[in-house]
Formats: structure tokens, C-alpha cells, sequence
């Protein structure tokens, strides 16, 4: 068989990680390469056109949010698990991203057990609700709640617990005011989102998407926290 010329040279991912070719044969009827990342050791076999474009995973090292560690096929093959826990990485781990002020930015912290998705994945089937978050249709309908259980600076096993919107809406010290800035600029205290819904008549969804800059405004009317 004919050696390929990119064995034994170097090749980056699209992440910057570099990695050693070792070897090449056929798989399947298709060509694959086996590389070698230099930093974590980690091996894989990679098809051609993949390995020209950078596009492989070192599994070995942190791959998500700089922080995380998944494996081959867990986005895919795990779906809505994956994005509960790439979304909390985001939260705590990603400056850039709108949340991070609310979580990261004020200390929240992910617990090193669940850095790993494959620790995560175990655990949570053991969190109360689970049955209820794994098996809800509706978007969203029970999330990933560290406020009831623990004291809301932590994600890990025993601080955790899947919830719906009221539950989390109720948590004792999760009530605070807000301001609302109508149309015509007058401005008034509201002691919670709940209230505030009541007194206006708008959607809470659509209040915490205002709060949290993903929308200007609902119904004409603006908000802001209370200090």
C-alpha cells in the first residue's frame, strides 16, 4: 500500500489543537486518517476532507466553552441533555454571551464532577423532576434549577433539581422588584415579574426576555431591575 504524504506531518483543528497523522486505510469503503492530539494524547481517525478543513474534535482536552468535556456523537445521541448542559457551561463560562452577567458574572460556578457530560448524563437521572424534564415535549417546560435546593452560586448533583416556571418563580429571595417604563416614559415599581404582569397585562416570558436584552420592549412597555 502507498504511504500517504500527510502521514507523520501536523495538522490543526478548527479549535487551534494540533495533531499528529500516524496512519491512514481504508474504513468502509472510505479513506481515514489516525491522528494523534499532541496536547492530551487523545487519538481518532479523521476522513480526508475533514482533516484538510480542521474539522476534528480533541476529545481529551476541554472542547466546550473552553471548560467542558464531551465525546464523540453525545450532541447528537443526547440531544436535549447535552444542550441543558452546554447551555449552563455557556452561562457561567462564556463572557461574550447575554446571560453571563447573571450567572458567571456574579460567581456561579459549575461543579468540576460536571465539567465532564458523561458525569452529567449519570446524574441527572437522579435529580427530582427527571422523569418529568426528559419526557416534556414543550420547550423548555422543566429546566435546570440551582436556586430551590442549593444557594444558587453552584451547579453540581446535590444542588440541583429540575423545575417548572412557577416552582422557580416562588423561590424565597428569587422574588425582587422591577421597574416599568411605559411609553410615555412614566415609570413604576412593581414588587415582582408576577406582579407586574398582573398590573399590565403582558406575559412574564416576554417580561424576563426584555430584562435579560433579548427583546427592546413588550406591549410598549420597557424594564428594568430594581438594585
Amino acid at each position: 500500500m502507498t504511504r500517504s504524504k500527510k502521514v507523520y506531518k501536523l495538522f490543526s483543528n478548527t479549535d487551534g489543537k494540533v495533531a499528529l497523522v500516524y496512519d491512514f486505510g481504508k474504513l468502509n469503503g472510505r479513506w481515514f486518517y489516525s491522528v494523534k492530539f499532541l496536547c492530551s494524547g487523545y487519538e481518532t481517525k479523521v476522513e480526508s476532507g475533514n482533516l484538510q478543513k480542521g474539522q476534528f474534535k480533541d476529545y481529551g482536552s476541554p472542547n466546550v466553552y473552553r471548560v467542558g468535556y464531551s465525546f464523540k456523537g453525545a450532541k447528537k445521541k443526547y440531544y436535549k441533555q447535552y444542550k441543558t448542559w452546554s447551555h449552563m457551561l455557556e452561562r457561567c463560562y462564556e463572557p461574550k454571551t447575554r446571560y453571563f452577567k447573571y450567572y458567571g458574572g456574579k460567581g456561579v460556578v459549575v461543579c468540576e464532577r460536571w465539567l465532564r457530560f458523561s458525569n452529567f448524563l449519570e446524574d441527572i437521572k437522579e435529580l427530582p423532576n427527571y422523569e418529568k424534564y426528559i419526557s416534556s415535549e414543550k420547550l423548555r417546560e422543566y429546566s435546570l434549577d440551582k436556586d430551590i435546593l442549593g444557594d444558587g452560586y453552584i451547579y453540581s448533583k446535590e444542588s440541583c433539581m429540575f423545575a417548572n416556571q412557577k416552582q422557580q418563580i416562588n423561590v424565597p429571595g428569587r422574588v425582587k422588584p422591577i421597574y416599568s417604563i411605559s411609553p410615555s416614559g412614566e415609570i413604576m415599581k412593581h414588587n415582582s415579574i408576577t406582579q407586574a404582569c398582573e398590573e399590565l397585562g403582558v406575559h412574564n416570558a416576554n417580561v424576563y426576555k426584555v430584562l435579560n436584552g433579548s427583546r427592546k420592549h413588550t406591549k410598549g412597555y420597557r424594564f428594568e431591575r430594581a438594585n
